[in-house]
């Protein structure tokens, strides 16, 4: 990734920008105000006269903006850009992004909510209006949540034949088969799906429920149930659990 440098007398807007920049894993450089910044590169400046051919104007309380406007000019993205996601489904799936075929990056996940969190962060980092869902086909609840999911979210999506997405339990494992699933071409998906759990997979949220909570609690049916619909998450099911358990 491009090195970003950082030139300023405002400390506050310095401070905050590396703080942001560690967060987010960018590798930068803070050069003095008489230093001639590198020409490749991008350069942080709250000069709005800067004459480098990549500078992001900033200041203290437009931190975010900032680095959104990094990401696109080190992509080179825009609003035209179609970006595509690759997802390795599962209770804590992994996804890759690319455009063109270009992988830009990997995240591994711990939630759908999760996941769509950063779903969301990916189209406001990039300000792309055009986004394409790729979903393995395997773990089909929830392949079919996301699916649905992606469908409120006026995604575009397809489902991709991969087998051998995810061999093993390594996280690594399903971020390199989100990878491989951004890169496929699928069968593109016209509706939503209908979601029917079977037994074993309430039994599996059931279960879930118990590692989430350390042990604390096992949901019931009709809350695994919910949980399976897309209607609660695993977080609020618990929630819920315990409330009832209180009254």
């Amino acid at each position: 990734m491009h090195r970003a440098y950082i030139q300023t007398d405002d400390f506050v807007m310095s401070f905050r920008l590396m703080q942001r920049l560690r967060q987010e894993m960018i590798r930068f450089e803070v050069l003095e105000l008489e230093e001639h910044p590198p020409e490749f590169g991008v350069l942080f400046t709250d000069e709005t006269k800067s004459h480098h051919k990549s500078s992001i104007v900033v200041d203290a309380e437009n931190i975010d903006d900032a680095i959104e406007a990094y990401y696109r000019a080190v992509h080179q993205i825009d609003e035209t850009s179609l970006l595509t996601i690759g997802i390795d489904p599962g209770p804590r799936p992994a996804c890759a992004w690319r455009t063109d075929a270009t992988i830009i990056g990997v995240q591994q996940t711990e939630s759908f909510e999760e996941l769509f969190e950063f779903l969301s962060k990916l189209g406001r980092r990039y300000s792309t209006h055009s986004i394409q869902v790729k979903v393995g086909h395997g773990s089909p609840l929830h392949r079919d949540q996301i699916i649905n999911r992606s469908f409120h979210r006026g995604y575009r999506v397809e489902i991709i034949d991969e087998k051998s997405t995810s061999k093993g339990r390594n996280r690594h494992d399903h971020t390199k088969a989100a990878v491989r699933i951004a890169m496929k071409s699928g069968t593109l998906v016209f509706e939503e799906r209908i979601i029917q759990p079977s037994k074993g997979d309430l039994r599996n949220i059931q279960r879930e429920s118990r590692e989430v909570s350390e042990g604390k609690v096992s949901i019931s049916t009709a809350l695994a149930y919910s949980v399976a619909m897309g209607e609660l998450s695993i977080d609020e099911a618990i929630k819920k659990h315990n409330h009832s358990s209180s009254l």
